[in-house]
């Protein structure tokens, strides 16, 4: 009985010893073999707060987690907690569970100058072992070229199915997130703080999957997204959710396409997709997309303005060509057109950093023959049910003349239905003329066939001394008073012009 009890002594001080090393003892060697070995694991310095582990309730913590840059000072990347709870029940059952998976105050800083990042180094080390190791062990055969296509989306799936477990991962969970990308080639900085990421369950298996993230941006707005993906069979549904992203954020790679000195305003967007990762082209989309309040402003001070963009998208589906416009809405636009001696200001809008008007013609000689006949005999379906343009302005200013011309056409409406490339549509333009004049456009065209048109224009009422300045520097006399009006009735069938006009001067006054 004693030599009984003496063996189960041991066995408890044993076990009590191993419970006090795992505690204890095991992450403080843990912690400081890391720290001091992290250089020859990923080619950084390291630094951990503290590690525990927690037999009895099957956690493990890391708290104070820092992965510096190559200058051993400046922070990469950062945590404030690393939290993960296992349930060993599942055990008993064949399957591996994680009841709880959490990170708190997650920090990354991204920093990019031309193709170089502020990770390059790593991926440059973990190469330099892999290619260490592949020396050290026997060349394996090179495998034969079949010209066979992996389907990476097939080959995960076919792994998750071949898998004699079940995983799960429960209440994963990042907490006051925070992450810079800093790209110095163009001067753009991007902070997305305090976002957040919730996933309920994740399954490697037969049941789906849901997640949701919430990220804030710095400058402004906010994205959500939601999505549900079953990763056996690989269907997904993913709603995302952007609210007043500020577009003057994007203003540094703008730069390279555009010239001009200052953007505002912002953009949401609300879309849903669903499909199968195995095809993602055949997924189909639907949503809304609205921007508000865009000013741009030209180097010269002068700006272009849209108060409100609204698109509704029916269907999109790449794979189909197919798509479904509900509609487009444009309202409050003014925009002008500056016309100089030399230029006008579209074109030096247009004179960004990266514009060139050499093309590689290599590029485009080398192209595969049959891939640009399939491309060209691909079908395109696209429908626009309603088209409204309200409220909308043009001012012209030819500044070729002495004195300088400026003409504001106000109150431009654009409506139209149903517009399609094989189907007929009409369209209807109004616009308001200074002192009273109006000018009106009715239109009836294909957009496939480019030689039929349709046209009525109707302008009454020109006051004629807005253009005395015209009038005065090719005649030498200017106009006083006076009225213009043009009728035009238009059909054009295929090429063949069939053109009534009317053309109207009267009470006309030269000084």
């Amino acid at each position: 009985m004693k030599k009984a009890l003496r063996i189960i002594g041991i066995v408890v001080a044993v076990l009590i010893v191993l419970v006090i090393a795992a505690c204890f003892i095991v992450p403080n060697i843990a912690k400081g073999y890391i720290e001091d070995h992290s250089k020859e694991l990923v080619g950084r310095q390291m630094q951990i707060g503290g590690i525990s582990f927690n037999p009895f309730r099957f956690t493990l913590s890391i708290g104070n987690f820092t992965l510096f840059e190559q200058d051993d000072s400046t922070r990469f990347v950062a945590f404030k907690r690393f939290y993960v709870n296992a349930d060993p029940a599942c055990l008993l059952i064949g399957d591996i569970c994680l009841s709880e998976v959490k990170i708190d105050s997650p920090y990354a800083r991204v920093v990019k100058n031309g193709n170089v990042f502020n990770f390059t180094d790593i991926l440059k080390h973990f190469d330099a072992k892999e290619d260490s190791a592949l020396n050290s062990a026997e060349k394996a055969p090179e495998p034969k070229n079949d010209s066979v296509q992996v389907n990476v989306a097939d080959s995960v799936m076919t792994q998750v199915n071949a898998l004699p477990f079940g995983i799960s991962i429960k209440k994963i969970a990042i907490l006051s997130g925070d992450v810079i990308f800093d790209d110095q080639e163009v001067h753009s900085n991007i902070e997305i703080k305090d976002f957040s990421v919730n996933v309920p369950e994740v399954y490697f298996s037969n049941r789906n999957t849901s997640a949701g993230v919430k990220l804030e941006f710095a400058s402004g707005g906010s994205l959500g997204v939601n999505a549900d993906y079953n990763m056996q069979k690989g269907d997904f549904a993913v709603n995302v959710n952007l609210s007043h992203f500020e577009i003057g954020t994007v203003k540094p790679y703008l730069e390279s396409a555009l010239n001009f000195k200052e953007l505002s305003g912002t953009v949401s967007v609300d879309l849903f997709a669903n499909g199968n990762i195995s095809n993602v082209l055949a997924s189909s989309a639907k949503g809304t997309i609205l921007v508000e309040n865009v000013i741009l402003t030209e180097n010269s001070g002068k700006t272009f303005d849209v108060s409100r963009i609204g698109i509704g998208i029916a269907e999109a589906n790449l794979e189909k060509n197919r798509f479904i416009i509900d509609s487009v809405d444009v309202q409050g636009a003014s925009v002008h057109f500056d016309l100089n001696k030399n230029s006008n200001n579209i074109e030096v809008l247009l004179s960004g950093k990266g514009t060139s008007s050499e093309k590689d013609s290599s590029t485009a000689n080398n192209g595969d023959s049959s891939e640009k006949k399939k491309n060209e005999s691909m079908q395109i379906e696209a429908l626009l049910k309603k088209l409204s343009v309200s409220n909308t302005q043009f001012t012209l200013n030819d500044n070729t003349i002495p004195g300088g011309f400026s003409y504001t056409v106000s109150g431009i409406s654009v409506n139209a239905s149903n517009v399609a490339f094989d189907r007929e549509a009409s369209v209807n333009v109004n616009a308001v003329l200074p002192h009273g004049g109006s000018a009106k456009v009715s239109a009836t065209l294909m957009p496939k066939d480019q030689t039929s048109l349709r046209a009525n224009i109707d302008v009454k009422n020109v006051n004629m001394a807005d253009f005395s300045k015209y009038s005065e520097h090719y005649t030498g006399y200017p106009l006083t008073a006076g009225s213009f009006g043009f009728a035009s009735d238009n059909v054009i069938d295929h090429y063949n012009i069939d053109s009534k006009n009317i053309i109207d001067i009267y009470n006309l006054t030269v000084g």
